[in-house]
């Protein structure tokens, strides 16, 4: 299944179906020749709380939408950078 998700970008932003953003650090196991043993995982830092997260690339696209889906005020605009 993996085979048909897109792989998402390096330091691209991501919202989580609760409303946090996140941004992509890494993506790990792509180059696996065992998916089913090392599956193609996302590494993710939420923005406001700095916490890592990693998931399966299934799971990362079950539960994310690309870009952010709140609105940023002027002041925090570096948290787009």
């Amino acid at each position: 299944m993996s085979d048909e998700l897109a792989i998402p970008g390096d330091k691209t932003f991501w919202t989580h179906h609760s409303g946090r953003v996140y941004r992509v650090i890494a993506v790990a196991n792509v180059h696996s020749d065992d998916q089913e043993r090392y599956p193609i995982t996302v590494v993710y830092r939420g923005v406001t709380k700095k916490r890592v997260w990693s998931k399966s690339l299934v799971r990362f696209h079950a539960t994310m939408t690309q870009g952010v889906r709140i609105a940023t005020p002027p002041e925090n605009k570096w948290l787009l950078e």
